[in-house]
């Protein structure tokens, strides 16, 4: 991927912010835990192309893993305003 690329298709989304105001908002990192009292662990966060093309709105899908290390999809996020952050190897 380019630095002039914008294609979210080619990049590894590890954290969106979701919310207006990103000091409000709520974050999904890649690897942190579900909440507090519970064991899984956000295991990947996909961005939904067909759904933009198919609806014209974005979708993001979290996959979260658990302690035997299952992925189950977890939840969607429609139509929100996120602050996108990529995996990015230097």
């Amino acid at each position: 991927m380019t630095a002039t690329s914008n294609s979210l298709e080619t990049s590894r989304i590890r954290k969106i912010i979701v919310g207006i105001d990103p000091f409000k908002a709520y974050a999904f990192v890649e690897g942190n835990r579900v909440s507090k009292d519970r064991e899984e662990v956000i295991d990947n966060i996909e961005f939904d192309d067909r759904f933009l093309h198919k609806h014209g709105k974005t979708k993001f899908d979290l996959f979260i893993r658990n302690k035997n290390n299952e992925v189950f999809f977890w939840k969607s996020i429609i139509d929100m305003p996120v602050i996108i952050e990529n995996d990015c190897d230097f």
